[in-house]
């Protein structure tokens, strides 16, 4: 079989995920508070959600 690189899908609900900070990203990163911060960034992207505004990567992740 021939090996192709690419993408294979998302995780599965039998999957866990761990999360590990980087040099670049960690989960003590704050989210950007005004909208402005938010579009000279390069970490978040997506539209800015002013409800996430202030709040460090682990209260947002984990609030779910």
């Amino acid at each position: 079989m021939m090996y192709t690189p690419g993408n294979v899908g998302g995780p599965t609900p039998c999957v866990e995920v761990k999360l590990q900070d980087t040099d670049d990203y960690k989960c003590s990163d704050v989210y950007p508070t005004t909208k402005d911060a938010f579009e000279t960034q390069v970490s978040f992207k997506g539209e800015f959600d002013p409800e996430k505004a202030g709040k460090k990567m682990r209260e947002i992740i984990y609030e779910k």
